[in-house]
């Protein structure tokens, strides 16, 4: 019997599936990938998301269609947002450990690689003397250049690993700081609000315009959950925000304390501001230009009041 189960702390799995019954072809066709790790095949990107059920149902589908008998447990109740960026610090650090240890265990090989490499190299006659063709030594001088060859390729490629797995390693290790850079926090706080909004129109609609239709009660339902979701992210995130600015890494900037002639810091550089709005400042990246482009108050990361 082949499951699909899925839940917030786990993501959409797949389990009881053996070698031979054909199933890996379905699931890879529907997007699943097998991790050693968990033992089961995983829907990418499905961890703490609501199940999604176009997948699901199509890969269901598929398998029964291939003569696989298949059960499903769907759990969708979604974790605090506090719950899951905890977690995910966590699968961050395990996972940067993880590839440093690969890193260093590509590193060992390739240096050992490096010493076969160089070990052919000095068996090869002296002063780069060419190859005597017709000479009793040409297949062994051949033998010996392919093989030092063979062991520089090997030793280049298994650096370029080691390189690459070192990267993710900085990458993983990284994860939560940049989540929590301080213009990172503002262009999530933004992106949640007017996702919520959209979510309150959707109910509103569904409750009012379209509250006679058959699916009215179930949409409604699933939008009041999402909209609780999302609630709880924007609260969390804000709640970073405010620690940020209390903790003096970012400054709360608005139209109360920019003005007209300031200078601003934004992606590196210093700019007079043209223009205050509610929202956002007008600036003119050169001075030889007419137009304006607007940035919004949390993308600024510095401010020179006009002298």
């Amino acid at each position: 019997m082949i499951s699909i189960s899925h839940s917030a702390e786990h993501g959409t799995l797949i389990d009881g599936t053996s070698k031979g019954d054909g199933s890996p072809e379905i699931l890879k066709a529907n997007g699943f990938r097998w991790s050693r790790n968990l033992g089961s095949w995983y829907l990418p990107r499905s961890r703490d998301q609501r199940p999604k059920m176009a997948v699901i149902d199509r890969t269901r589908e598929h398998l029964r269609n291939s003569g696989h008998p298949v059960e499903r447990a769907l759990d969708t109740t979604l974790r605090p947002e506090a719950e899951v960026e905890a977690d995910r610090s966590i699968r961050d650090t395990a996972r940067a450990a993880r590839r440093e240890v690969k890193a260093a265990r590509l590193n060992t090989l390739a240096t050992a690689q490096q010493a076969k490499a160089t070990d052919y190299d000095r068996q090869l006659p002296p002063m780069g003397q060419p190859i005597l063709v017709g000479h009793h030594s040409e297949a062994r001088h051949r033998k010996t250049l392919d093989r030092a060859r063979t062991w520089t390729l090997r030793t280049m490629e298994t650096e370029r690993a080691a390189k690459e797995m070192a990267d993710s390693a900085i990458v993983a290790a990284t994860a939560t700081t940049h989540r929590h850079n301080p213009v990172t926090v503002g262009n999530r706080i933004k992106t949640m609000q007017t996702e919520l909004r959209a979510l309150n129109s959707q109910l509103v609609a569904t409750t009012t315009i379209y509250k006679d239709k058959g699916w009215a009660a179930s949409r409604a339902t699933d939008l009041t959950e999402q909209i609780a979701a999302h609630e709880d992210k924007l609260a969390y995130w804000t709640g970073i925000r405010a620690e940020q600015i209390n903790a003096g890494q970012v400054v709360d900037y608005s139209k109360d304390n920019i003005s007209k002639g300031d200078l601003i810091h934004y992606l590196g550089d210093w700019y007079p501001v043209v223009r205050v709005n509610a929202k956002s400042v007008s600036i003119r990246q050169r001075p030889d230009r007419t137009w304006t482009q607007t940035v919004e108050y949390h993308k600024l990361t510095g401010h020179k009041p006009q002298a």
